[in-house]
């Protein structure tokens, strides 16, 4: 509600959106305007697809966090893909268009660089990911991102609250699902983890993550 307060009390265009799970959004050149997504809730995966079929994953977020998708830097070469892992709620609005009001309340803007700063951790973390040389330390390392950024306690146990396919982290961590079938089944048998039916990861103890890089 903060959000949308803010929006209506500066007289800010702005359009709320329901995102399903698996729904997305597409964001190409030939997009009229510059906008700036907000999280209000959900969790969102946001890509990068080139042309050439090559995909570059860039963030996931949840609540609080933005993006700005600025058309005048978009080329036709790619575009931006974002997809819900849950039932999502965004805000879009134009940064352009709230900048140029004579009026308005400044507080909005603190809230949107505090947005932007949780947005640039993430970034930032994801970067760090993808320098480690081994795919194993890779795909540990975004596990445990997840759980510390998003992890929800359920009985005693840590849980990712989104599912996470082997396809979607095989594109994720830029390789393929055999191999990461391997190392999710080998990691399984050392009970680091519990990947449920429905692509749920599960940790019973944080605690085991504290040696993970050991195996």
């Amino acid at each position: 509600m903060k959000w949308i307060n803010n929006f209506s009390k500066s007289k800010t265009p702005y359009y709320i959106y329901k995102l399903n799970k698996n729904d997305r959004i597409l964001y190409k050149a030939h997009s009229k305007l510059s906008k700036s997504i907000i999280i209000l809730d959900g969790y969102i995966c946001i890509f990068k697809i080139f042309n050439n079929k090559r995909v570059s994953f860039l963030y996931i977020l949840t609540k609080n966090n933005i993006i700005h998708l600025y058309n005048r830097y978009l080329t036709n070469e790619y575009y931006y893909d974002l997809v819900a892992c849950e039932t999502s709620y965004i805000i879009s609005f134009s940064l352009d268009t709230l900048t140029q009001k004579i009026k308005f309340d400044k507080s909005i803007f603190h809230d949107i660089i505090k947005a932007q700063e949780l947005t640039l951790n993430i970034s930032e973390i994801i970067h760090d990911i993808y320098k480690q040389k081994y795919l194993q330390n890779k795909l540990l390392q975004f596990i445990l991102f997840n759980l510390i950024q998003f992890g929800k306690i359920k009985n005693h146990r840590v849980i990712i609250p989104f599912y996470l396919t082997q396809n979607i982290l095989a594109i994720i961590l830029k390789t393929n699902k055999k191999h990461i079938n391997q190392i999710m089944i080998r990691l399984s048998k050392k009970n680091i983890y519990n990947y449920s039916s429905k692509q749920i990861i599960k940790v019973d103890h944080i605690f085991n993550l504290i040696n993970i890089f050991a195996y």
